[in-house]
């Protein structure tokens, strides 16, 4: 999205209304499970789109034409130096305010750069924009970042996951945030490795992909059914297995769901429904440059 300024109202509005449904459909299904009793206040409760990564995604998608504003009027230099001064106060010093916090068992309020409460671990707007701009410098980066070869960020990823794994030993809460540096930075090394591989267009591949939102939504509906904590510790093989087999499980679940979901959405009645919902909104949202304003 770094180089596009041009927003449509339809894919928030999309994301919405797919959270929305799923919330509901699962609440009237644990309602028919007994697991919980029905009441409006849980029905209207289940009609909110209360899914931070939702939320706070749309929020990005909103404002990002605006934050290409501030990335466009940088030079390379300037940008490098913005970059490391994000990091530096929206990973580096929350995460050591967090593990402070760990270490005394007392709260520093206020003392964090994110918020009042702390860094929220990384489940912030602050997070999703940092992460943001990490994406566009390494776009903006894309060819001295492909000089780095294969091995190298495998070996990079090999010790970041020894650092991790002795971070999670000593502090296992602080080891997992999202706003750890060290997460940040596994995550950048990870991606650089998947963008090194050439598959080419794999058609059936990207219909699979196609339901991952879903399983996003759904996932931990499913993973309710398993005996996570009886497989973790038992052999190891069989733990590997599990863990495969639950992974396939759900993802073929989600998947038929998907196209279920899709299959209805398509329809002519739900299509003009949708329509009018559009012509009452904004439309779409643009902006192509900062002299407009």
């Amino acid at each position: 999205m770094c180089n596009s300024d041009q927003r449509e109202m339809t894919k928030p509005l999309s994301l919405l209304i797919q959270t929305v449904i799923f919330s509901a459909i699962t609440y009237i299904l644990k309602v028919f499970e007994g697991g919980i009793v029905f009441s409006a206040e849980g029905m209207a409760g289940a009609l909110l789109p209360c899914n931070y990564f939702v939320i706070l995604y749309i929020v990005l998608y909103l404002i990002s034409p605006f934050v290409n504003i501030l990335i466009k009027s940088l030079d390379e230099s300037h940008f490098t130096y913005f970059m490391r001064l994000c990091i530096f106060l929206f990973a580096v010093c929350p995460s050591a305010v967090d593990i402070l916090t760990q270490i005394t068992h007392k709260e520093w309020m206020g003392l964090s750069t994110v918020g009042m409460y702390g860094s929220q671990y990384g489940y912030s707007v602050v997070n999703f924009i940092l992460m943001y701009l990490i994406g566009a410098y390494v776009r903006f980066k894309e060819y001295e970042f492909s000089k780095v070869s294969k091995l190298k960020l495998l070996t990079l990823l090999g010790c970041i996951l020894v650092v991790l794994i002795i971070w999670g030993n000593i502090n296992p809460l602080t080891a997992q945030e999202y706003c750890n540096p060290v997460v940040i930075f596994e995550s950048v090394t990870i991606f650089l490795l998947f963008k090194r591989m050439h598959f080419g267009e794999i058609k059936w591949l990207n219909k699979v992909a196609e339901g991952t939102f879903t399983v996003f939504l759904l996932h931990l509906v499913f993973l309710e059914k398993f005996d996570i904590k009886k497989a973790v510790t038992g052999n190891w093989m069989w733990m590997i297995l599990h863990i495969l087999g639950v992974v396939i499980f759900i993802y073929f679940i989600c998947w038929c769901i998907f196209l279920a979901y899709k299959c209805i959405m398509d329809g002519k009645t739900v299509r003009l429904l949708k329509g009018k919902i559009l012509r009452m909104t904004v439309g779409r949202y643009k902006n192509s440059s900062s002299d407009n304003w």
